[in-house]
């Protein structure tokens, strides 16, 4: 199992991580075939290359409609491989995005399929976009409301509201005096009339992928679960519920063992047992519901496949969660999965899981991430100014007549006040009882210039949140991709063939 710590996010910008290093990843894509094609574990009875190549011909299927009602085209090549990554349907920041770069890259090199997978079965929080801003001649961050997103709904339930479009507009008139050149209006232009969070966020990225020559397909997993492939790999972990339940517990129990972590929810939660029933790591609810967890009772699920049926027949949806769906990926959809550094730190417990409940050896994954700073127009502080400040206002309010001349030179009562002040404070010839009363007369004139100096010591406090807010933008990676200039994604385009 891989150390938690392995994988680092970039820290300078333009700078990325591709691990393994991205030269060597075309030959492990090709040994994860080669592995693939050597399994003789079967799953419901269907022997595991053969299903592999059911899950790739129906998804490659439905990723072309998909992708094609995105309003993009997508290059499948003419070789038998397929490079995958995915993420929530989300306003994506450049170091998930650079993934799909990455991808796209690759697939060329080796002449297949690149297939990007929409996880709308994830609950997202999209309710507001931050915009950099100026305000007062100050960088900093607005926020905008965007989409309400009930917590634990997935993304794929999640209804547009007619001003979501509108929301994007406003973050682009508060970007603009603060960044110049970004690629918001074009996201925005590429924006359709959706009905649903997935497509409405993934149709204007598409398009903007496209022109950087990104030709990746795009899948959700709602789509994903309903092929007859999910089905099967669903009702074979249904069929064997006990031992199943038991490995991945085990599995996470050893990981967090091995790690020395003591959240038991890290890097996910044990499955339980309730009410005589087993959980299982799959979402299930109708539509307009919540998601909660499958719970089954393996006594009574003799005919797992039939259960299913029954369950698509009544409008109950079914999803995998985070281990089982990345565990369907790199098993039978892709030769390649490549993780965000978030996805990474759970993925060693599939392995476990792999080996111990299939059989077989767990196919090798890649883990990429990048930084992409916003060089806003208006120049940042340097880098100690901010402390400088905060330190100027904790001595402001310690030692305020050291401040006197810089903020009151024209109040003759609160010079007269430092100087007593000062005098207080050299003890040097008081008793002990003397240096008490002085001291505690000294704090009395301290409150009362620091009650004069109060708008002085406000206005420095300004400042410094000021110099923290602008620092915060320039610094912060988590900005969404098109408030960068089409130059900056550009560059980062051309750093998907390093890493280390």
């Amino acid at each position: 199992m891989k150390a938690a710590n392995k994988y680092q996010t970039p820290g300078e910008d333009g700078q990325t991580m591709v691990d393994p290093p991205a030269r060597e990843l075309p030959d492990i894509a090709r040994a994860n075939a080669a592995l693939r094609a050597s399994y003789d574990f079967s799953v419901t009875d269907v022997p595991a290359p053969i299903l592999a190549e059911q899950a790739r011909a129906e998804m490659l299927e439905l990723a072309a409609r998909y992708t094609d009602a995105l309003g993009a085209s997508a290059d499948k090549g003419d070789g038998d491989l397929i490079i995958a990554t995915g993420h929530q349907p989300v306003l994506p920041h450049p170091g998930v995005w650079f993934k799909n770069l990455l991808v796209s890259r690759l697939a060329r090199q080796l002449g297949c399929a690149g297939i990007n997978f929409i996880v709308d079965n994830d609950a997202v929080d999209v309710r507001t976009i931050n915009a950099p801003a100026v305000v007062d001649r100050m960088l900093t961050t607005e926020t905008v409301p965007f989409i309400d997103c009930p917590s634990g709904t997935a993304a794929e339930e999640i209804d547009v509201p007619a001003g979501a479009k509108d929301a994007l507009a406003e973050a682009a008139r508060l970007a603009r005096p603060a960044l110049g050149d970004t690629m918001i209006d074009e996201f925005i232009d590429g924006i359709g009339p959706d009905e649903f969070l997935p497509m409405f966020v993934s149709r204007p990225r598409r398009r903007i992928e496209q022109t950087f020559g990104v030709s990746n397909f795009e899948l959700p997993i709602s789509m994903l679960a309903g092929t007859d492939a999910f089905g099967t790999f669903c009702s074979h972990i249904i069929a064997n519920a006990e031992r199943f339940f038991g490995i991945y517990n085990g599995a996470l129990d050893a990981c967090r063992a091995e790690r020395g972590i003591s959240n038991p929810v890290d890097p996910s939660p044990n499955l339980v047992r309730k009410s005589g029933k087993i959980e299982l790591p799959f979402w299930v609810w109708h539509p307009g519901e919540r998601r909660r967890p499958m719970l089954i009772d393996p006594a009574e699920t003799t005919d797992p496949a039939a259960m299913l049926r029954a369950m698509t027949a009544a409008g109950v949806k079914v999803r995998p969660r985070a281990l089982t769906m990345t565990m369907f990926f790199r098993l039978f959809c892709c030769d390649l999965f490549v993780h965000g550094i978030g996805g990474a730190h759970y993925e060693p417990v599939n392995d476990t899981i792999i080996g111990e409940f299939f059989g077989g050896r767990a196919p090798a994954y890649a883990v990429a991430s990048a930084t992409l700073l916003l060089k806003p127009k208006l120049p940042g502080p340097a880098a100690d100014e901010a402390a400088e400040l905060r330190q100027k206002v904790r001595r402001m309010r310690s030692t305020p007549e050291r401040f006197v001349d810089e903020f009151l030179p024209g109040d003759p009562e609160a010079h007269a006040l430092a100087q007593e002040r000062l005098a207080l404070l050299d003890a040097s010839g008081l008793t002990k009882r003397e240096r008490r009363a002085a001291y505690a007369e000294s704090k009395s004139i301290a409150a009362r210039l620091q009650e004069r100096l109060s708008p002085h010591i406000l206005a420095v406090e300004k400042q410094a949140e000021h110099n923290d807010a602008a620092r915060s933008v320039a610094a912060d990676r988590t900005w969404s991709f098109f408030l960068h200039s089409g130059d900056a994604l550009t560059r980062l385009c051309g750093r998907t063939d390093t890493g280390t």
